[in-house]
């Protein structure tokens, strides 16, 4: 990769913290990490840059991504509620 395209990228990416999912938060970040490679040739074309990829948190209402602030920060559903047959520990993921 040459040092110009290096800026188009996703600079960090964080999973969900909070002691409930704290356990899986590696295998969110493997998660993150993935979906973030596989948009890279389209960051790199459209000269894009996030900051940071975050996981949210499963809720049953409302997106499963968000985008804010024109890309400063994009999150990402990554654990399955039960309205799509996630168990109410949050360990289902969705597959990517």
């Amino acid at each position: 990769m040459s040092l110009a395209n290096a800026q188009y990228k996703v600079h960090e990416v964080k999973p969900l913290q909070s002691k409930q999912f704290k356990k899986d938060a590696d295998v969110a970040k493997d998660l993150l990490d993935r979906a973030c490679w596989q948009v890279q040739p389209i960051m790199k074309k459209r000269k894009w840059s996030v900051p940071v990829v975050a996981e949210m948190p499963p809720k049953n209402t409302g997106p499963i991504g968000v985008n804010y602030n024109a890309g400063k920060r994009i999150t990402v559903m990554l654990r399955k509620p039960t309205k799509y047959g996630g168990g109410k520990d949050g360990k289902t993921f969705f597959d990517l």
